[in-house]
């Protein structure tokens, strides 16, 4: 199941998508070995004034990176739990996502659609809804453990309950204790991409 948030991006339609993903593998090229051999045919589809042609060595590239991630450098076990846990979260108009990591080491993915109510929760609960899942979802890892959350969403880091729902959910979230830190969105490349 933790693997499955990276499996299941979808090939790419756009050179934007497309930056998107090798953003998200770059992230870690450090940890895999032939990392630009294996996104040579993505980093090529992504120069300036090339036309957008998604060929057969784009997909078999597309799916071998995902695969690498996924199973070969992503998950470990959690090492030490006296150390804090990191969570770096995002929410689009459609989807949650989430990764959960400790020393710099990805632990765990979350990544889900959001349905047809929520696409139209405001940002701020969209932002909230994905700290929710995600802290949900891995309560046995996470609850009583020191958890820094990242988001790109500033108002997050205020105490503004505009809306019910949002009090009631900051409620919930005061029993896991995150510290809630502001990122630029530059900076949350997994997240941004997993949502």
């Amino acid at each position: 199941k933790k693997v499955e948030a990276i499996q299941n991006i979808a090939e790419p339609k756009t050179c934007k998508q497309l930056h998107g993903f090798i953003g998200l593998v770059n992230y870690y090229h450090k940890m895999w070995v032939k990392w630009s051999h294996v996104l040579a045919p993505l980093s090529e589809l992504c120069l300036k004034n090339k036309p957008w042609k998604w060929t057969d060595a784009h997909c078999k590239a597309f799916n071998e990176a995902k695969k690498i991630v996924a199973c070969d450098v992503m998950l470990v076990y959690p090492p030490h739990l006296n150390k804090e846990f990191v969570i770096h979260m995002d929410a689009s108009h459609t989807q949650l996502g989430a990764m959960i990591s400790q020393d710099g080491k990805p632990i765990a993915f979350f990544s889900r659609k959001l349905n047809g109510a929520q696409t139209q929760y405001t940002t701020t609960e969209r932002e909230l809804l994905s700290i929710m899942e995600t802290l949900k979802e891995f309560c046995t890892i996470l609850l009583g453990m020191k958890i820094v959350v990242h988001t790109n969403h500033k108002n997050l880091t205020y105490t503004n309950f505009n809306t019910k729902r949002v009090m009631h959910w900051w409620l919930i979230l005061e029993e896991f204790g995150p510290e809630l830190q502001y990122i630029k969105g530059k900076c949350n490349i997994i997240a941004d991409a997993l949502s």
